[in-house]
């Protein structure tokens, strides 16, 4: 599925972009199918699956496939992910953990700080893996392009492997190595991914959080609770009335309060896994609390449990 998907871009490509691109079969094969090769190669269900081919109805000179993980980003133009680029000419095709460029526009422009700014985050997520790159390598990418996406590429590229279009791998060492790349990329986002880790906006009950496993311990719970993407899927389970206080919003607020409620991670920060971010479970992993159970939950460290809370209550 994947050597089939990346021989058919790089082989068909150069002549598309000839082509127009409405209702173009490799533009629909990029948009649709390719995404669906990761997904079905990686069978994982909390990730993420995306594609570029070009915007506006014009073709890309570089095209891509990703795979993103909600922790950190929902869309390609922010945070950070895994990916499939292709240089211009076709020859050659990176998987690499790239850091995101749309997002760095508002405050550094679309110039030289930006590219620097790129450089400076991949770094980061380069020095967060040290040791740990197994088959990965720190080699830097030729797009073989002079267009400002393929610049902001290279430079947004934290670590990754290249193929020769010519000679693609086999179908088992391609879904193998992008097996061990989202691995490394739940390791990442454990590890902070290119944030500052010297100071933290989420800290336990009495502020006890000194160590640099412990802060990242906690942004990942935070990031747990916070993350859009998990939140609907918790709710979906669950539903929107708390499970230590039956506070039901909709009731009390009206049609304002419909569809609100927190949700909570059950899983102490101390026992999170200090490797990387292990898939979900959005029945079992999770509770939905209204803001003032959430907020006596965490009152303590480490946090009561769902039952604890609702003894005080009784």
């Amino acid at each position: 599925m994947l050597h089939e998907t990346l021989k058919r871009i790089a082989d068909e490509y150069g002549t598309a972009r000839t082509e127009t691109f409405e209702k173009n079969p490799l533009a629909h094969f990029i948009r649709h199918d390719a995404p669906r090769a990761l997904s079905e190669t990686l069978n994982q269900s909390d990730l993420l699956y995306s594609s570029g081919v070009g915007p506006a109805g014009r073709w890309a000179l570089i095209p891509w496939i990703a795979a993103l993980h909600p922790l950190v980003t929902t869309s390609a133009q922010f945070g950070y992910y895994v990916v499939y680029l292709f240089a211009e000419d076709m020859s050659v095709v990176y998987l690499s953990l790239q850091h995101a460029t749309t997002e760095l526009e508002a405050e550094f422009g679309t110039g030289k700080k930006r590219r620097d700014e790129l450089a400076r985050r991949a770094a980061v997520m380069r020095s967060r893996l040290s040791g740990d790159l197994g088959t990965m390598t720190l080699e830097a990418i030729d797009l073989r392009s002079d267009g400002a996406f393929a610049t902001n590429y290279e430079n947004g590229h934290a670590c990754g492997v290249r193929y020769e279009t010519a000679s693609l791998p086999a179908e088992t060492k391609l879904a193998d190595d992008l097996r061990e790349m989202i691995e490394l990329y739940r390791t990442l986002i454990y590890r902070g991914g290119p944030d500052d880790l010297t100071s933290s906006d989420h800290t336990d009950a009495d502020s006890t959080i000194k160590s640099i496993t412990h802060i990242r311990q906690a942004r990942l719970h935070y990031k747990l609770e916070l993350s859009g993407s998990y939140a609907k899927k918790v709710k979906a389970v669950h539903g929107y009335v708390c499970q230590v206080c039956d506070f039901d919003f909709e009731k009390t607020y009206g049609e304002i309060g419909k569809g609100f409620i927190e949700a909570h991670h059950l899983v102490p920060v101390a026992t999170l896994n200090p490797g990387h971010v292990a898939t979900m479970n959005p029945r079992t992993d999770f509770a939905v609390l209204c803001s003032n159970c959430h907020r006596m939950v965490h009152k303590t460290n480490p946090p009561m449990t769902i039952d604890e809370l609702k003894k005080l209550i009784e």
